[in-house]
């Protein structure tokens, strides 16, 4: 089988990390796990330390490969934690193994498909990167995927988010931008999500409307949103200490592989 590189942190129940475009899950680091967890942390080809792939030009195709792999690690129930594009693997991977999936963090991302304008905007940033090399989007998603506040207050983040843009290929941003412009909306299977489910969207978030996040909260039974301060696209870098938190707090409500009574579940309990 072909492989991804995974990080293996802890025993327990599995939680798998996927990671924001077009990052490595070295945005998960310094995460301390939780007791009775098991933190899987994965780089999806052509990104971190995993090799590029032809299949990484489809988000299907790649969860169709992650679930193996994460299988053959820890066959049990998973707790699905995604950011970004990060989150449309996270809808692809519940499609396939939904009763296997016992809980889900959906950071930063949504459900729908790419608009028209986004697939003419992907296409003209992989004719731009052909030509041109991936220097002037690594300048770009620097400031956009950061708040402010970060831009401001932690400028060396700014700096090593271009660095890790940088040192990836152009051949892997082009896969990916087009598995993203083809991806397939998942709308639909909202309502099918009776799982527990933590939605958290950034206060000064400029790639993602926190509308369409409120939208979906409002479709997933279980699901409870979180809006966080001073915080951009990458929450996780942003703010680890109130992502760290409201991660410990969410995976407090398991016990092994058994999620508490749903009236436990409310508003009230984070």
């Amino acid at each position: 089988m072909k492989t991804l590189h995974i990080k293996i942190i802890g025993k327990g129940q599995p939680v798998i990390f996927l990671h924001a475009f077009p990052l490595s899950s070295f945005i998960w680091d310094g995460l301390k796990p939780v007791k009775n967890f098991q933190y899987i942390f994965i780089d999806y080809p052509g990104f971190g330390k995993s090799p590029l792939y032809s299949w990484a030009q489809s988000l299907p195709r790649v969860a169709e490969k992650i679930v193996p792999i994460i299988k053959e690690i820890n066959n049990g129930k998973y707790i699905l934690v995604g950011i970004s594009m990060g989150g449309y693997l996270s809808f692809e991977i519940f499609k396939l193994i939904s009763r296997q999936i016992s809980g889900m963090v959906l950071i930063s991302t949504h459900e729908q498909g790419d608009s028209k304008i986004n697939k003419e905007n992907r296409q003209g940033i992989i004719k731009k990167i052909s030509k041109e090399g991936i220097s002037f989007l690594a300048d770009s998603l620097s400031r956009l995927l950061l708040g402010v506040t970060t831009q401001h207050k932690r400028k060396f983040m700014v700096q090593k988010i271009k660095a890790k843009i940088q040192k990836t290929s152009t051949k892997s941003i082009i896969y990916s931008e087009k598995a993203m412009a083809n991806r397939p909306s998942r709308t639909a299977l909202l309502n099918k999500i009776s799982i527990p489910t933590l939605l958290l969207v950034g206060s000064e978030d400029k790639v993602l409307q926190p509308e369409i996040m409120q939208k979906m909260h409002k479709r997933i039974k279980l699901s409870r949103l979180e809006f966080i301060p001073h915080a951009g696209h990458l929450i996780p870098l942003e703010q680890p200490k109130i992502f760290q938190l409201l991660l410990r707090e969410f995976l407090n409500f398991y016990k092994g592989s058994t999620y508490l009574a749903e009236k436990k579940l409310s508003k009230k309990a984070y």
